[in-house]
């Protein structure tokens, strides 16, 4: 803007609001340029990170729209200005993608800040990523240290002004930091950073891509006469839907979609619907009609909608009557029964506006049906929140609204047959999570149709008409079925007694009774399917997720039981390779912590660990989902105390029993398992060789200010009910915090990050990083360019374990390394 240009706004804004108001510009300062402040100024550090090109960001002061600044033409990477600015309250405004398309921040509390006289003040880093279309994701995080460097960096005559977060909680880091730093003035920012160098990677006897592999079968349907069989499936990057006559054992692909199968379901026994694409997408819909008569090769005959939509659950059986739900021209949602016998008879279903099942309802983006194909029941959005609205034909009541702050007294699952009550769980007021049934006309529940005391169901087993016929939850780690009918139970112990020590479920049958499809897995026996025929009690091979897998010889798992320090009893999974003496141990946390187990199911990541000959123990800990109510609320304040108490206790009860090496510990996990491995190491300096810390948490009050957990006022206050209020009590997060505690962590400690990981931010492993090298102790790091939460990328996997077994090797060795002598590399930067 030229002189003129900026005469005439301050000619406006003087006329607006007053010439005091008038002189609070942003004004940016570049580096090496002498930083002066009015009385009431501050400096304000501002970082932009984006992956794609960015036309402007707009900073905004509250009430002065005269008053901004505009970062412009923002590349890839982090853009980081400095301004001096007056005193007041800011807020994120704008992310200009072009001149006139933009993204409007100003409602968003999430975005404001209030800027302080005399500090530099840093509102976190502005995170900007692209979802596809024209959607995209925007949130801060505190990348406090970063902008620190930064600072220091380009403004060394700044490293004495008082450097302050402002974001909804403090970072007491920052002056933690700094006093570190101001003790150990010898120590320049370069020398902060270094890396202890890892070995060569050690090549595993298999693939991390074969063992890592996903599985082939995605889901089974069997139709209801029993005689065939879909199967969606998932092989070399493309998805495919075959079709198996289970009397001639023929085999037919019936199509190569070019999207993932979300689901598939037999109308009548010769009529197949299947769903392709994303869970929760408007998905194209197909119906293939079957003709396999006896002695002829398998036909079908196939039927696309002309528009994408989702087929509703519970829909009649009737291949003329299939609801499907889609959007109007205006994109209201709509449901209407279509026959889809043809593509004449689709085009001529009824798809207007006017004639839609869901009339009455608003906002409404998921339909329950009964068996006649009517929408008996739906959620729909009320403002901000959710609500389960019940009725039919034009006449719909809200029934109970979910606060997102408030526990559910119900959670929907599909209403009855007849449409007069609906099924769910519910552990309000309860023990555990219970399937029940809930009145509509009441609005309560009238019926426990399923408890377990102490033992939360997982999943309800429904016939084809849709009334429940089981339950089922995890016991000693297998997923088992409990079935109410006493046929049905003679079946499951039939089931059972074939697989022992498995997790044996029934994934599909036919309506007789005579044709059930067995899903079978274990920690030794990778995802197989079966057909059992319940007349001879005899069950065939169908095919196997991975079948390279399945041909080799895998580690089992057994129970091992234990009491914490309080009496809480504690369920834990050890893998124990065969071996001659006492093999070194892996204790290997899980994440969450809360509503998160770990099962018997086969795990690539145990069974690699068990074939370098290490055991592995995987704690249920309190807080584990499974358990029932009162052991998953156990964990409420217990990060890095309780927890880790009860692995402790799941460690001493497996040493005691099993030939394990108290001396050859290493502790392992990802997500809150990594930093429970880093807190465990803390806890007992002398009981493990080696941490392993994969996305793990270094700085606990980061899961409030650099966190997708914590974007929001809600997420915020259900962090707090768990975590605790860093505003009102920081000192039990900082104790429980590994970079608070970095003079007991004595173990070599080796880092695996994500620069995406977006739950936990990897300035957790920027920090980790710089203060073990303030200890003296530099850690070794593993950083995932583009990864996110987790390993989840196969080329990373395939980079990062063959490291993490040879850092294990070099740890977990016969003899200990002597101290003091961990290999230094040069120095390395940390990113």
């Amino acid at each position: 803007m030229g002189i003129v240009g900026r005469f005439v706004c301050f000619v406006a804004c003087v006329l607006l609001l007053g010439v005091q108001e008038c002189h609070a510009f942003l004004r940016e300062i570049a580096p090496g340029q002498e930083v002066k402040l009015g009385a009431d100024e501050g400096l304000l550090l501002v970082s932009v990170d984006t992956l794609a090109e960015i036309y402007y960001v707009r900073i905004q002061k509250e009430g002065n729209i005269f008053s901004s600044a505009k970062l412009q033409d923002l590349k890839q990477g982090v853009t980081t200005k400095l301004y001096a600015a007056p005193a007041g309250k800011y807020r994120w405004d704008r992310v200009g993608l072009l001149a006139n398309y933009y993204y409007e921040l100003s409602d968003e509390v999430e975005f404001k800040f209030e800027i302080r006289p005399g500090v530099v003040n840093y509102p976190g880093d502005l995170l900007f990523r692209r979802s596809g279309g024209t959607r995209s994701r925007m949130r801060t995080m505190d990348r406090a240290l970063q902008a620190m460097d930064w600072l220091e960096t380009q403004f060394p005559s700044l490293n004495s002004m008082k450097f302050v977060y402002i974001g909804h909680y403090a970072d007491p880091f920052v002056e933690h930091y700094r006093k570190l730093r101001a003790a150990h003035p010898e120590k320049k920012l370069a020398d902060l950073d270094k890396l202890s160098e890892l070995p060569s990677p050690l090549t595993p006897s298999l693939p991390i891509e074969e063992l890592w592999q996903t599985g082939r079968i995605a889901s089974v349907s069997v139709n209801p006469a029993g005689d065939l069989l879909a199967e969606s499936v998932y092989e070399k990057e493309k998805w495919g839907i075959d079709l198996i006559d289970l009397r001639a054992s023929e085999v037919r692909r019936l199509v190569n979609p070019p999207f993932r199968v979300e689901s598939m379901q037999w109308f009548g026994n010769r009529t197949l619907v299947a769903s392709l694409g994303e869970p929760g997408d408007k998905n194209f819909i197909a119906a293939f009609h079957v003709d396999n008569a006896v002695g002829k090769p398998l036909n079908a005959r196939n039927v696309n909608l002309p528009y994408t939509g989702r087929v509703v659950g519970g829909s009649s059986p009737d291949p003329r009557r299939i609801l499907i739900a889609s959007a109007s021209p205006g994109g209201k949602p709509m449901v209407h029964p279509v026959d889809m016998t043809s593509d004449a008879s689709v085009k001529n279903s009824d798809r207007s506006f006017d004639t839609r099942l869901n009339k009455g309802l608003n906002d409404d983006y998921l339909w329950y049906a009964d068996g006649a194909g009517s929408v008996r029941a739906a959620l729909a959005m009320v403002g901000k929140q959710i609500s389960l609205f019940y009725g039919q034909s034009g006449s719909y009541q809200e029934l109970i609204r979910f606060k997102e702050d408030d526990e559910p007294y119900f959670v929907p699952f599909q209403v009855s047959p007849n449409g007069g009550l609906i099924y769910g769980f519910s552990d309000y007021g309860r023990n555990q999570r219970d399937l029940v049934v809930f009145d509509p006309s009441t609005k309560t529940i009238a019926q426990t149709l399923f408890s377990k005391e102490g033992t939360d169901i997982q999943d309800v087993i429904f016939n084809r008409a849709g009334a429940p016929i089981g339950a089922r939850y995890y016991d000693s780690g297998n997923l088992v079925s409990s079935y109410f009918d006493e046929a049905d139970r003679r079946l499951n112990a039939l089931i059972e007694k074939a697989f022992p020590d498995k997790t044996a479920v029934v994934m599909s049958r036919d309506d007789e009774g005579k044709v059930a499809i067995l899903g079978v897995d274990g920690s030794d026996f990778p995802f197989t399917v079966y057909r059992l025929d319940t007349e001879t009690r005899r069950a065939s091979l169908i095919d196997e997720a991975t079948p390279s897998l399945s041909k080799k010889k895998w580690t089992p798992s057994v129970v091992v039981r234990a009491r914490g320090a309080d009496g809480q009893s504690i369920e834990a999974y050890l893998t124990l390779p065969s071996a001659a003496g006492k093999r070194p141990l892996i204790v290997l946390a899980h994440g969450g912590p809360i509503g998160i187990r770990d099962q018997r199911h086969f795990d690539p990541e145990v069974q690699f660990l068990a074939g370098l000959g290490y055991a592995v123990l995987q704690v249920n800990f309190r807080g584990s989902e499974g358990y029932g109510r009162a052991y998953r609320e156990a964990a409420k304040g217990g990060y890095g105390t309780l927890i880790e108490d009860d692995i402790d206790s799941a460690v001493d009860a497996a040493l005691a029993a099993y030939p394990l090496d108290a001396g050859r510990m290493c502790a392992m996990g990802t997500s809150y398992g990594g930093y429970s491995a880093l807190m465990s190491a803390v806890r007992h300096p002398d009981r493990f060789r080696c941490v392993v810390s994969i996305s793990g948490i270094s700085d606990r009050i980061l899961s409030f200010t650099a966190s997708d957990g914590a974007f929001n006022a809600v997420r915020r206050k259900a962090l707090e009910k768990y975590i605790g209020n860093p505003n009102d009590g920081s000192d039990a997060l900082l104790r429980t915090s590994p970079i608070y505690r970095l003079d007991e962590l004595k173990a070599p400690v080796l880092i695996v990050h994500g620069t995406e990981d977006e739950r936990v931010d990897y300035e957790n492993a920027r920090r980790l990083v710089r203060m073990l090298n303030l200890a003296g102790r530099p850690p070794s790091l593993i950083r995932l360019q583009g990864e996110g939460h987790g390993i989840r990328d196969m080329k990373n996997r395939a980079q990062t374990y063959p490291l993490i077994a040879a850092f294990l090797s070099r740890h977990l060795s016969t003899a200990a390394p002597p101290a003091g002598e961990e290999k230094r590399s040069s120095p390395e930067p940390a990113p």
